[in-house]
């Protein structure tokens, strides 16, 4: 554990993992040991696994929060949001002062030690077991949580104000990838357990980005079978991993010898996409001499924001490299990218050659006024009224993106030409319901049948739609659900979910707790 060597100290951790829930685990010894690795920013991968543990272990023993609370408060030095909010969460849930009993104080110590140097997001978290202590030594209940009771029959509130502005971009928002081979090695195991499914968009990106850049051992397929050889044909009830384990199994051994029982994951079609194009990216990487292709869609800040300069500057990349781009994986990078420090992209914009990408960029940078129809009706007439699956891809698009930064507007498709576009009708009177999910919840075939119909969509079978909704949660940072479903007679395309709505984790529209 005091070891300077990063793969050393998650080996150790790896293995602790293993014991941490035995009754005859010396955790008081551990502490000690471990006290220095949850304050130390090198370690993010196994503090992150650390924080697990121990959320699995309070479960059980509840009490041994007294004993807990010191390490997990310091996890607060980190500069990594991920981390910080994954430690308030444990925090807020155990740490109150009846379990803490004489400890609390030390506790309310220890974070107005650091309180003022916190995300707002975070001290949002910290509401219910912390009140901000004024100069004058009085308690400041301005950041106080509404009290007020839900109608939610999943067991988490949701809520969210419009009056916070978004810093989309700070540094400490900011995504990092891994360092080395020896990374993604020891946190694959991870994957499975985890509750963010971002955490594996930044493990597909940092393989790309590390064995392009040479950083991957001579025996890397060696090494990668030995850790993934447990995985094989192994059941798990996280969907999500089961998803990108099946593909990369199958791209490691190259056979197809996992299979993914897609009735199963019927609303999770859009991830499917994202997993199998990163596997393209892979063999096409493997062929190229210079810079690595890497996901549209990978996000860059915390919790899934996408800086529009980025983005712009992979389109360019696919440009050059002469590789179509995935569209699926393209709406969700619009849907991820807010309208906020524009200005450099704006400026590479010129260099986008594809009429298309470029026009779209530009409605999603707010350069263009919200259209009469979608898609607009001079694309429609320059590129010819097709009702071909490219067509319809691309209509779907327009309508991400119109129904990202414009969530008062509908659809309108009940007209004679809704085969070939949409007509945008504004509706002031749309109610932005918060749905109330967890990270986790899955929404069944059914629940989503009955949401079309609660929502008064009759003609399922022809939705070309994008139906937005936003929600926040309490003591997390600003987090909108995303659905994306929509379909036509001719085309499925795969930007259809219900649980994407894990994925595609990120707001636009300046939502905060």
């Amino acid at each position: 554990m005091h070891s300077d060597y990063k793969p050393a100290v998650n080996f150790a951790i790896e293995l602790i993992k293993q014991i941490i829930l035995d009754e005859r685990f010396l955790l008081d010894e551990f502490i000690e040991f471990v006290s220095p690795v949850m304050m130390n920013a090198d370690f993010k991968g196994g503090i992150k696994s650390l924080l697990v543990s121990f959320d699995k272990l309070l479960k059980t023993k509840p009490h041994l929060i007294k004993h807990l609370y010191p390490i997990i408060s310091s996890v607060l030095f980190v500069n990594e949001l991920a981390l910080q909010e994954r430690a308030v969460k444990i925090l807020a849930k155990y740490a109150n002062e009846k379990a803490l009993d004489d400890e609390y104080d030390n506790l309310q110590n220890a974070l107005h030690a650091i309180y003022d140097t916190l995300p707002n997001d975070i001290k949002s978290g910290l509401a219910p077991i912390y009140t901000p202590i004024l100069d004058n030594g009085e308690h400041d209940s301005s950041n106080d949580v509404s009290d007020e009771p839900f109608d939610n029959d999943t067991g988490t509130d949701y809520y969210y104000d419009n009056s916070v502005n978004i810093d989309y971009f700070a540094d400490e928002r900011k995504i990092t990838l891994y360092d080395d081979f020896n990374e993604l090695i020891f946190n694959f195991g991870q994957l499975e357990h985890g509750d963010n499914p971002i955490e594996i968009e930044i493990y597909m990106a940092s393989y790309l980005s590390l064995k392009q850049q040479g950083k991957f051992p001579s025996d890397d397929n060696t090494q990668l079978k030995s850790v993934l050889d447990k995985y094989r044909h192994q059941w798990s009830n996280n969907y999500i991993f089961v998803i990108f384990k099946t593909e990369f199994l199958n791209h490691i051994y190259q056979n197809k010898d996992e299979k993914i029982g897609t009735h199963q994951y019927k609303f999770l079609n859009s991830y499917h996409a994202i997993v199998k194009q990163f596997i393209a990216l892979d063999k096409i990487n493997d062929g190229k001499s210079d810079d690595p292709l890497s996901l549209l869609s990978t996000p860059t800040h915390a919790p899934a924001y996408i800086e529009p300069a980025i983005l712009v500057e992979r389109l360019i990349a696919y440009q050059k490299a002469g590789v179509e781009i995935d569209l699926t994986d393209y709406a969700i990078a619009l849907a991820r990218t807010p309208r906020a420090s524009i200005e450099p992209a704006l400026d590479l914009l010129p260099q986008i050659t594809d009429e298309l990408i470029r026009e779209s960029l530009a409605f999603a940078f707010g350069q263009t006024e919200l259209p009469k129809t979608i898609p607009p009706q001079a694309i429609s007439e320059k590129f010819g009224y097709e009702k071909g699956e490219h067509y319809q891809a691309w209509r779907g698009i327009f309508a991400t993106v119109a129904k990202t930064h414009y969530p008062n507007i509908e659809l309108d498709y009940s007209h004679e030409y809704a085969k070939i576009f949409d007509k945008v009708v504004v509706n002031d009177d749309i109610e932005i319901a918060p749905y109330r999910y967890t990270a986790i919840d899955y929404m069944s075939y059914g629940e989503f049948q009955r949401r079309l119909l609660k929502n008064n969509i009759k003609d399922k079978s022809r939705l070309v739609s994008f139906e937005l909704s936003q929600f926040n949660r309490p003591y997390s940072s600003d987090i909108q659900l995303i659905k994306l479903n929509f379909t036509t007679e001719t085309v499925r395309p795969k930007l259809v979910e219900g649980s994407v709505s894990v994925m595609v984790r990120q707001a636009h529209h300046e939502r905060e707790p």
